[in-house]
């Protein structure tokens, strides 16, 4: 885990992979993964969402935070 931030009951967590994955024949290359967990008020996760993203992406989100890169909830 490189990064885990909290915002209300949402968590990010930012993982760089051990080596690269392309998701499709010929796709990008991709370097981070980003999980994506929700929490219910007692603290227990009841959904996950898992996303891929490339080198320069997953370096922008340690520059600036992963909730101020990746907009889920439409702020």
């Amino acid at each position: 885990m490189l990064k885990k931030e909290y915002r209300a009951n949402n968590i990010l967590i930012l993982e760089k992979l051990d080596s690269p994955v392309s998701l499709w024949k010929g796709g990008f290359p991709m370097h981070y993964r980003l999980i994506h967990q929700w929490i219910s008020d007692g603290g227990e996760v009841v959904g996950e969402d898992i996303s891929y993203w490339t080198q320069g992406e997953g370096e922008q989100m340690l520059k600036e935070g992963l909730f101020d890169y990746v907009d889920f909830f439409g702020a």
